[in-house]
Order: structure tokens, then C-alpha cells, then sequence
């Protein structure tokens, strides 16, 4: 549940970020465009949901494991980039 809090947090403060990026008109670098990208996306908002529905209470330890977080990016990247038109 902490994780998933954590999360709503950075997904309103990356979407709050992207909105004054917007209105300053300000266009970030491919590296920080992927970072905001994977947080506005909501991604990691339904993958807590997940759990929740699954009722699956992941450890730290075991989402913090670099081989389980590489997976987990590469699941979410998919998900957050299938709907970017050229």
C-alpha cells in the first residue's frame, strides 16, 4: 500500500510537471522525456492495482531486485509507448 501511495504522489507531481512544461513551452531531452513519459503514463499506478486485485503484497526486496525492475520497466515502456503516434 505505501508503494502505491508513493506512486499516486509521483504521478501527480509528474503530471503537474508536464502541465508547467506545457504552458512554459519548454521541451525536455530524450533522457528526462523517458523518466516523465513512465510517470505520466499511469502505469505504475495500475500495476499496484494489480497487486491490490491480485492480492499480491510484492516485499521490497523483491521489486526493488535489479532483474524484477528490469522487467518491470520493460512491461511498463511497452504499455507507455504503444499509444505515442509518429
Amino acid at each position: 500500500m505505501q508503494r502505491f501511495l508513493k506512486h499516486c504522489e509521483d504521478y501527480i507531481d509528474c503530471v503537474t510537471t508536464e502541465a508547467r512544461l506545457r504552458e512554459q513551452g519548454e521541451v525536455l531531452d530524450l533522457s528526462s522525456f523517458i523518466a516523465l513519459r513512465r510517470e505520466n503514463s499511469a502505469i505504475r499506478l495500475c500495476f499496484g492495482l494489480f497487486e491490490y486485485v491480485l492480492g499480491i503484497d510484492l516485499p521490497d526486496e523483491v521489486f526493488q531486485d535489479p532483474i524484477f525492475m528490469s522487467l518491470y520497466w520493460s512491461a511498463a515502456d511497452m504499455v507507455c509507448w504503444s499509444n505515442v503516434s509518429r
